[in-house]
């Protein structure tokens, strides 16, 4: 008798990820791992998809399924991503099969299903059509291109994956399983034998050792340091340096650009009182990093140190991706205010120095397990009130910090950041968690309830 793990398509104790059921004789020659199925489950029948097939028969009685529903609703090897997800990323296995439903974001090809032999990831799903008609008449033929979730479009013939700007964190997804498309792609590519190309704009400082720097130059124009403690001494307390104003109105169109949203009035203001056109500048945050077709003749990055300042081990890297996309929006130079001019990543910024930043990034981050010397997870927990968020923060704190089974020399255990409240008025609290080997890592992970989140590799630890 054959037996199967079923991941039951209905909410569920989330303690329970699979669930053993019988496999009827009649069915024996046709069940295959992912196929839907119907089962039994409580005084219902609901839908399941089959996970694995085995021989070995359970410990606990078992009911057998119902019939089989579709056929091949998902690939052997879509199956076998859903493994790795589930075990790579600690998320249950019904949300790492449901994130390879097509559908969702968007893809476009000329080509039938059977002539594909290219996947294309772009990072923006506003950039797929154009980056499509980039390509020659036959290139659409044979590519799909698509963005983050179409990494797991299943291709009878596919050959390459090509990854556009893989450092973009909008590859990683704020949903459970919490994925990045490129290490999916990296998975993928190992288990069906494609070739795999990254095609990088600024690499992030993990990948840095991997990847070959030879003709790589930070993509940027010239970028020019404004020292904001200079102008305060001389008495200029404006968002605006005089420098920023000076070139502003040399230009027909300038850009304002502004890490925090709060400071967008300020700068209106700072304009005005410089006698620019404020039709002639644009003030805009990160949204613009994505826009297509607009240019502009000088840009400057007004609070940078809004950015620069937050307690975050990738801001660094953030800014210098930051300035690398500004480029492509910008003809003339970047100026870049900042009171931290001193700092040796804006001397960096300033002479183009890519090698240097990297080094310096990797030495900084060795002694503490940032990547690519260890591996992270962000450790979350919300509750409607502070002091549940709290208890549940200490006792797991506790239990992280006295297991003997962990390897303490391998591991770091925050103490849980202070609590704060979400926008629909919930309090949330993070413990960050890291590991020398990713083996460590899911030591660590396998003692956290069910009732936290687990965000494996996050962008950010705030």
């Amino acid at each position: 008798m054959l037996f199967t793990e079923i991941v039951v398509d209905t909410y569920q104790d989330p303690t329970k990820k699979l669930f053993t059921y019988e496999v009827p004789e009649a069915l024996t020659k046709k069940i295959r791992p992912g196929d839907l199925v119907e089962v039994p489950f409580g005084k219902r029948t609901v839908d399941g998809f089959v996970y694995q097939i085995t021989a070995k028969p359970p410990k606990i009685k078992t009911k057998p399924i119902k019939n089989i529903k579709r056929r091949g609703v998902f690939t052997p090897n879509q199956i076998k991503i859903a493994h790795w997800l589930s075990s790579y990323y600690a998320t249950p296995p019904l949300d790492c099969l449901k994130c390879q439903i097509p559908g969702k974001g968007e893809r476009y090809t000329e080509g039938k299903e059977s002539e594909i032999t290219t996947l294309l990831l772009v990072p923006y799903t506003t950039h797929v059509k154009l980056k499509a008609f980039t390509l020659t008449r036959a290139e659409r033929k044979t590519t799909l291109v698509g963005s983050r979730s179409a990494v797991f479009t299943p291709l009878p013939n596919l050959r390459k994956i090509i990854i556009e700007e893989p450092e973009n964190w909008v590859y990683k997804d704020e949903r459970s399983p919490y994925y990045h498309a490129k290490q999916v792609a990296q998975k993928r590519s190992e288990l069906e034998g494609l070739k795999l190309e990254l095609h990088y704009l600024i690499p992030r400082v993990e990948d840095f050792p991997s990847v070959n720097l030879s003709g790589l130059r930070f993509p940027t124009r010239k970028v020019e340091l404004v020292d904001l403690k200079k102008e305060r001494e001389t008495g200029n307390f404006s968002p605006l340096s005089l420098a920023v104003v000076n070139a502003f109105a040399q230009g027909k169109r300038a850009l304002a650009y502004v890490v925090s949203r709060g400071v967008k009035e300020e700068v209106a203001q700072a304009i005005k009182a410089g006698g620019l056109d404020i039709n002639q500048v644009e003030i805009a945050g990160a949204e613009i990093l994505t826009s297509v077709g607009k240019i502009f003749d000088t840009t400057a990055v007004v609070d940078t140190d809004t950015l620069f300042n937050l307690p975050d081990f990738r801001v660094h890297e953030k800014l210098l991706l930051t300035i690398a996309k500004l480029s492509r929006l910008v003809t003339g130079s970047i100026l870049v205010q900042t009171a931290n001019i001193d700092h040796p990543l804006f001397k960096e910024l300033e002479t183009n120095n890519l090698k240097n930043f990297y080094h310096r990034e990797l030495e900084a981050r060795k002694p503490f397990l940032y990547p690519p010397f260890g591996v992270l997870a962000k450790l979350e927990f919300s509750a409607k009130t502070t002091i549940k968020v709290n208890l549940e923060a200490e006792k797991l704190y506790e239990t992280l910090t006295h297991d003997s089974r962990l390897p303490t020399d391998n591991i770091f255990i925050s103490p849980p950041y202070p609590p704060y409240t979400k926008p629909r008025g919930k309090a949330q609290l993070n413990i960050t968690v890291k590991a020398r080997t990713y083996h460590d890592l899911q030591k660590i992970l396998a003692l956290v309830p069910p009732t936290w989140r687990v965000i494996v590799d996050p962008e950010s630890l705030l």
